[in-house]
Formats: C-alpha cells, sequence, structure tokens
C-alpha cells in the first residue's frame, strides 16, 4: 500500500468514527468501486485529462446523488478533484482493513485438503476468535489438494500449521 492511499482510507475513517457511520461508508465505497470498475466508460471520463473537472463531478452528481452518503460522494469527488480517482479501489481495501481493525475483526484463512462443512468452519472460527478476543471472525476458506490432511490456518503473518505434514516434520525435528 503506498502512503497516498494510506493517509486518504486513514482521513475517511476518521470522518466514519466522527459520524458513527463505519459500515455504511464500507458499502457505499463498495458499490462506488464496483461501478467504477465495472464501468470502462465512467474510468475514461474520470481519468482523461482532456475532460474538464466540472464535467468529470457532474457525471459523479449524476450517477451517484441518492446512492451514496454525501460524505463518500464529496470524498469521491474530492480524488478526482486531486486527481487521484485511480487510487479508489486501493484506497478502499486499505479503508476495509483499517475499519475491520477498528471493529475488532479477526481476518483469517483455513487451508484443508478437503472441503469443510459448515460446523466445522463455525467452530474453528469461534475458537480462534475466542483465542484472539475478537468480536468477530472473517474467514476465507481454500481448498490445497496437495496437502494430506489435517488444516492449516493463516491469522496475519502466522500460519498454524495441522496438517498431516506439518505434523511429521515437528515430530522429526523433535526427534533428530
Amino acid at each position: 500500500m503506498s502512503v497516498i492511499e494510506k493517509r486518504y482510507a486513514e482521513a475517511l475513517i476518521d470522518i466514519a468514527i466522527l459520524n458513527n457511520s463505519m459500515d455504511l461508508y464500507v458499502t457505499d465505497l463498495h458499490t462506488a468501486v464496483s461501478a467504477y470498475s465495472d464501468s470502462p466508460e465512467l474510468q475514461s471520463i474520470l481519468l482523461n485529462p482532456g475532460v474538464a473537472v466540472e464535467n468529470k463531478l457532474a457525471a459523479l452528481n449524476n450517477i451517484f446523488t441518492g446512492k451514496l452518503n454525501p460524505a463518500i460522494l464529496n470524498f469521491i469527488k474530492l480524488l478526482v478533484e486531486k486527481g487521484r480517482i485511480q487510487y479508489l479501489p486501493a484506497i478502499l481495501r486499505e479503508f476495509s482493513d483499517i475499519a475491520d481493525e477498528k471493529r475488532n475483526i479477526l481476518h483469517m484463512t483455513i487451508i484443508s485438503p478437503f472441503p469443510l462443512d459448515e460446523l466445522q468452519i463455525k467452530r474453528l472460527t469461534e475458537k480462534y476468535r475466542k483465542l484472539h478476543g475478537s468480536a468477530s471472525v472473517k474467514a476465507e476458506f481454500r481448498l490445497d489438494k496437495s496437502l494430506l490432511g489435517g488444516i492449516k490456518v493463516v491469522i496475519g503473518d502466522k500460519v498454524i500449521d495441522g496438517t498431516t505434514a506439518g505434523k511429521l516434520k515437528a515430530l522429526k525435528d523433535v526427534l533428530v
């Protein structure tokens, strides 16, 4: 993440906290990024230096007025005025990460050689939620057919290796 994205995301977080609108801001930013990312025409207008800023702002008003919180629309207009609209998707990622941290949401990835059922995933997420004292958990599940058995859990830069290969390696390290 560049300094630009981080600074804009942090400034927007401060406004979201002040307005007690964190969830609304996350939702509206997702809406705006989807519209921006899915519309080559919109990108072409907003990124074209030959289009006057007033015309870009008018296009944003036509598309988003009544659909986005006014603070988010003003934020997007600010990005256009400063020539930084291309950073919007990265700002959303940074904003979402900071918002989750502020709301005490744990991010984890569960890696398994076979699909897990809902109860297994719920037990795992609840175990780590309690262990980390988090309010809730956002879990991503990935299949890895190269694993022989067991599961691997990744939280931040920490890997909890409960795979068969990981257990055999740990046993070998103890014996050698």
